[in-house]
């Protein structure tokens, strides 16, 4: 079952969304269930009992607006995802640090609305058979999924790599080298020699060093700063243009 939260505070318009979406997911035969908010603090104070796996946000709203609205909740390290709905596509890029899924144009939106989310519906179908990759651990061989890596950091011998929503890191036998040729084609940079980070856990890059969507900071080299940021780049453009057609 997948939890969709709707914030616009114009009525109409969220529930031509909410039908919209929800016919989408019924014809694709995949369970949605769908919560609607007409402001940001009523989504703030719905997300105390439910854990979304997808917002679609209006931007042009009053107080705190979508893009203000989804930077807090990344910084609050809200790991879902988010489509934010507009007339403005002048403030499409504006986007880019919230690690938006897609972006659906109001003057188009029963054409964006489907391609977007029938994209958003075949992600999730290939996330639940995300692929691993087996690596030797202290507790013996073992499986880690690769869209829950957050980052993997150089312990001498051993590496340690840190999941999502798990306190203590994986130690595994493995070199840097290694983990990175295997995790580059899944959106990892290598950002430092310590340090193979994947992108789609990054929320900002500094000049030296980047922080990720749980607000861990790690250092980017000076010299690996030009393509972190190109390599970061590029995740963004692939994970967004198709869906911005």
């Amino acid at each position: 079952m997948i939890n969709i939260a709707i914030c616009d505070d114009d009525k109409t318009s969220a529930n031509i969304i909410h039908g919209s979406v929800e016919n989408i997911f019924l014809m694709h035969g995949t369970e949605a269930r769908m919560f609607t908010y007409s402001s940001a603090r009523a989504l703030v104070e719905g997300m105390k009992n439910h854990v979304f796996d997808l917002i679609l946000l209006d931007i042009e709203m009053p107080g705190t607006d979508g893009i203000a609205l989804g930077r807090a909740l990344r910084e609050r390290g809200m790991s879902g995802d988010i489509i934010f709905i507009s007339g403005r596509e002048d403030r499409v890029f504006e986007t880019f640090e919230v690690h938006p899924f897609g972006f659906v144009r109001k003057n188009t939106f029963v054409r964006d609305i489907s391609a977007v989310i029938e994209a958003y519906i075949e992600k999730y179908d290939a996330d639940r058979n995300v692929h691993s990759i087996l690596v030797n651990s202290k507790e013996g061989m073992m499986a880690l999924s690769v869209a829950k890596i957050m980052y993997i950091e150089g312990d001498r011998k051993d590496q340690l790599v840190h999941m999502e929503n798990t306190e203590r890191p994986v130690v595994i036998s493995r070199s840097m080298e290694k983990l990175e040729e295997e995790l580059s084609p899944s959106g990892f940079v290598r950002i430092h020699k310590g340090y193979i980070v994947s992108c789609r856990y990054i929320r900002v890059i500094g000049q030296q060093d980047l922080t990720l969507t749980d607000g861990t900071v790690l250092p980017v080299s000076r010299r690996k700063a030009k393509e972190v940021r190109g390599s970061y780049m590029e995740f963004v453009r692939d994970r967004n243009s198709p869906k911005l057609r």
